[in-house]
């Protein structure tokens, strides 16, 4: 209403100006009123197209301001996941440090067991005799008379074992190797399995020598080489420095076969690794 305020001012004016007619000042009223009426629905017009933008606006955004809230959840969550990881590195640190301290725990135990295996070597190869491991055959004696199948076998095994006795570990682990595939159903068989690990032990092959021991537990349980193997697979882990298989199967031995002269051995070492923990 100030633009016709104005309007009639200035038509006041003209009249005292000008001296204008009434008719002319009621012309130039009129003409203020319709321009005044256009403005004010042009006005009318742009508030409502504001209105309408601001809605359009509004569900424009609803969409991002979701997807604001979902990115924050996921950023939280995220968060959390990266605390968890940092805790999960700082306990792996820990062992980490725990197993080089147990290295060098190992380190010192290295000469000691190294003594060890040494005396457990010689012990088993000096043990002829037992009949089914080292069996009474006079090779010689039987030249000259009709080689049986029976006799074949056993000559075949004491050849392969007086290998191993003499140190000629690679030809005697060939030997024995070649014993089971053409009898692996012989009494013997469960030995020459375990002589095949001992081959490999003496050559300080202690993980070849493992696997081969783990044969002679799965292949014969019922032989009378299993609680040996046990007790000579635990010494090889022990050797390699995996202290944690190593005192498993002692434990193993001391269990199954309580009251040998193999469980008072594994029952020394645990002693030992207890006390250099």
């Amino acid at each position: 209403m100030k633009l016709l305020d104005m309007a009639v001012v200035g038509a006041c004016a003209v009249v005292l100006i000008g001296c204008v007619t009434t008719q002319d000042l009621r012309m130039h009223r009129n003409i203020i009123n319709e321009k005044m009426s256009t403005l004010e629905e042009h006005v009318e017009t742009v508030e409502k197209k504001v209105d309408t933008d601001r809605a359009k606006i509004d569900d424009a955004l609803t969409p991002i301001r979701k997807n604001i809230a979902d990115s924050n959840a996921d950023s939280t969550a995220i968060r959390e996941q990266l605390q968890k990881i940092q805790g999960d590195i700082e306990a792996l640190q820990k062992d980490i440090a725990a197993l080089k301290h147990n290295n060098d725990d190992i380190k010192d135990l290295h000469d000691q067991m190294n003594k060890i295996s040494l005396r457990v070597s010689s012990i088993e190869k000096s043990r002829i005799t037992d009949k089914k491991e080292t069996p009474e055959i006079d090779i010689k004696g039987k030249q000259n008379s009709v080689v049986t199948p029976a006799l074949e076998k056993e000559t075949a095994y004491v050849t392969a074992y007086n290998l191993f006795k003499n140190g000629k570990y690679d030809r005697a682990r060939a030997d024995f190797q070649n014993f089971l595939k053409k009898y692996p159903d012989h009494q013997y068989a469960d030995s020459a399995q375990f002589w095949i690990a001992e081959c490999y032990f003496s050559e300080e092959k202690y993980d070849k020598a493992i696997l081969e021991y783990d044969k002679v537990v799965k292949n014969y349980p019922e032989g009378n080489k299993t609680s040996q193997a046990l007790l000579k697979q635990g010494l090889a882990f022990k050797l390699l420095g995996d202290k944690t298989s190593a005192r498993l199967l002692f434990q193993q031995v001391i269990k199954d076969y309580p009251n040998t002269s193999q469980a008072r051995t594994a029952g020394a070492y645990l002693l030992e690794l207890k006390s250099k923990r």
